[in-house]
């Protein structure tokens, strides 16, 4: 059950990815499980802006364009393209955050399945991460969608971590690359947080004037389920859920199923921040006291205070530093 009103007094139905407005100080969630609603915190309010059923089927990414004007969504579930024809949608600051419309058809896509978004903090293009473990850039000028990190580039990172009792190599698992985007801020690095079998992020180079991605990597967890802090692979993630940068370059990362966020710095090193890793619960308090039941989406806001959505307990949290 989902209500707006005073924030405190309101519900938040299975609360997942989030994104922050600059311009009116107002956080964005993006509504799962039934619900499929996109809502806004401003001025200590929640409403609900718009449904995304009457476009698109299974909105699972949200994000912000280079002006901050438009909120980007992908579609997790367009290969049926009568019944979904968008893969990527839009509402506009304009048209109150109301007005859904299509911005990139499904047809664009070999494979539409969305579940990861981002924007590029420098030349404003969008890039789509699809379940298949794919990542392509939009080019608004062709209105084409062009790889920039394919899928064997991406399986290469997993061969040989999990063999068999013999020591061959096995077929890569899990569930299909579920994944994260994010930039750092000078837009040169392009960050994928990875869930099964992955668990942990990758980074690319990115070159502002090709537009092309090159030198995949580890950067952060190895592959292993856990939550162990550590320099880059030593660290372990539990499935990665999205990925906020500070102006400092810092991820923080939600890891649903660790319970926990994780500070990356820029050389790596890879913190708990908040939570106790696979300790569920509802606590508030000090950061490493407090507990969450599958924080999922997180946002950098105003005076580096972070948002989680914590979404099994149905809530938003806040993170500041004091």
């Amino acid at each position: 059950m989902t209500t707006d009103g005073v924030s405190l007094q309101s519900s938040v139905q299975w609360p997942i990815i989030l994104a922050y407005d600059k311009t009116d100080d107002a956080l964005f969630i993006l509504q799962d499980e039934g619900e499929h609603r996109i809502r806004r915190i401003k001025n200590g309010k929640i409403e609900t802006l718009c449904s995304t059923t009457s476009l698109m089927n299974n909105v699972r990414s949200i994000c912000f364009s280079l002006t901050g004007d438009t909120l980007f969504m992908g579609s997790d579930n367009a290969n049926d393209l009568i019944k979904n024809p968008v893969a990527v949608g839009m509402v506009t600051r304009k048209g109150g955050f109301k007005d859904l419309q299509a911005y990139i058809a499904s047809t664009k896509f070999p494979n539409p399945h969305i579940n990861g978004i981002a924007v590029n903090p420098k030349d404003g293009s969008l890039f789509t991460y699809h379940w298949g473990r794919h990542v392509y850039r939009y080019n608004k000028a062709t209105e084409t969608c062009e790889y920039v990190i394919t899928k064997p580039e991406i399986d290469q990172l997993v061969k040989g971590l999990f063999p068999d009792a013999a020591g061959n190599l096995q077929n890569i698992g899990g569930d299909g690359g579920y994944g994260c985007l994010a930039f750092s801020p000078d837009g040169k690095t392009l960050y994928w947080g990875g869930r099964d079998p992955y668990q942990g992020v990758l980074k690319a180079d990115y070159d502002l004037v090709t537009k092309k991605c090159s030198n995949l990597t580890r950067f952060a967890g190895n592959g292993v389920w856990g939550v162990v802090d550590g320099q880059g692979t030593n660290a372990r993630m539990d499935q990665p859920a999205q990925i906020a940068v500070d102006g400092e370059g810092n991820l923080f990362v939600t890891t649903r199923y660790g319970r926990t966020v994780r500070k990356v710095t820029p050389a790596g090193n890879v913190s708990t921040y908040a939570g106790i890793g696979w300790t569920t619960g509802y606590v508030d308090g000090l950061a490493l006291s407090s507990k969450f039941n599958e924080p999922y989406g997180i946002a950098v806001g105003s005076g580096k205070s972070l948002y989680v959505s914590d979404c099994q307990n149905w809530r938003i949290r806040q993170i500041k530093e004091e």
